[in-house]
């Protein structure tokens, strides 16, 4: 692999980065927003990322505005945001963190990247004294957070408090850099837990094969999560690989990457279907969802501690 003069984003270690792909767009459109990039490695660190780094404003507008449009794959209807707290996989989050957090001494919540809060607000459906708090500025999802309690604020630098528990699923990876972090080890209470959720990326092993990165701009191992975290003195309560395998990631995103480049007979498909009732739209969701999953497949995706798993995942307090 070819090495390039530049220093790591995160440890600021002087030797060579390694170059390590151009990086992939899952829908050419982003390239508007992210820019042409590639993506390095720090042998130092681990850790891997894109550069040139995006435009600050136009992410933010890419956020805020684009990144779940109705025609994009990361879109929220109706139905989703009613229900999809119950989704298996928020609870096996709730399961993840009642195996080792007391909730009776939760009070605050904080969720960056709150998406639709669905784990916050499972939590409270469960220990109703908990108070959310998030940090969104995603159109598609602000309405269904205040309608669920939780204080939204707009970035980190207006928050005056600290809290009990700190969430953070599959956001770090969509940061340019890994100051957030720092910021949210300060708004921590000194008997806090730092909860989080990212997508495994071994570039040395098969992530090679992935179909495409956007719009991830860190990619993160178990090697440069545990030095991170040790540079910024976190200590580790658990970590785990977690999800499905890497290889099944990689089908649905062959999958995404085909639905989203619609063609015009789709898109028209997509706009009738926006008017068909809500009790034809929930059967024909439950018929896709038992066609496409196999049970004894399904079954893996809640074993931890795979090596080849698709997550890494961790709880962490202060030092």
């Amino acid at each position: 692999m070819l090495k390039k003069l530049m220093e790591c984003i995160f440890c600021k270690h002087s030797n060579p980065i390694i170059f390590i792909d151009n990086y992939k767009y899952e829908l050419n459109s982003d390239l508007e927003y992210l820019g042409d990039m590639k993506i390095y490695g720090c042998d130092e660190c681990g850790l891997y990322f894109s550069q040139p780094t995006p435009n600050l404003d136009k992410l933010d507008y890419f956020y805020k505005k684009i990144y779940r449009k109705e025609d994009r794959p990361h879109y929220f209807d109706q139905y989703t945001k009613k229900t999809s707290y119950l989704d298996d996989i928020n609870l096996n989050y709730l399961l993840y963190l009642t195996t080792f957090i007391d909730f009776n001494n939760i009070n605050t919540i904080f969720d960056f990247g709150a998406g639709l809060g669905n784990l916050g607000y499972l939590i409270k459906k469960n220990f109703s004294h908990v108070e959310l708090y998030c940090c969104e500025n995603d159109e598609n999802c602000v309405p269904t957070l205040l309608e669920r309690g939780y204080k939204n604020y707009q970035n980190l630098e207006s928050i005056g408090k600290k809290f009990d528990l700190i969430i953070s699923l599959h956001c770090l990876e969509h940061l340019n850099n890994l100051d957030p972090l720092i910021k949210l080890k300060e708004l921590m209470n000194p008997k806090a837990y730092f909860f989080f959720e990212v997508p495994n990326c071994p570039f040395e092993n098969k992530h090679m094969q992935r179909i495409f990165d956007s719009p991830h701009l860190l990619f993160f191992t178990e090697k440069s999560l545990k030095n991170i975290f040790r540079k910024i003195q976190m200590r580790w309560l658990n970590f785990s690989f977690s999800s499905y395998s890497i290889d099944h990631d990689f089908k649905n995103q062959l999958s995404s990457k085909q639905h989203s480049q619609l063609t015009i007979k789709k898109k028209i498909v997509v706009f009738l279907k926006k008017f068909q009732p809500n009790y034809i739209l929930n059967i024909r969701r439950k018929i896709l969802k038992y066609k496409l999953i196999d049970k004894e497949d399904k079954m893996k995706w809640y074993v931890n501690n795979q090596r080849d798993s698709r997550c890494l995942r961790g709880i962490l307090t202060l030092k």
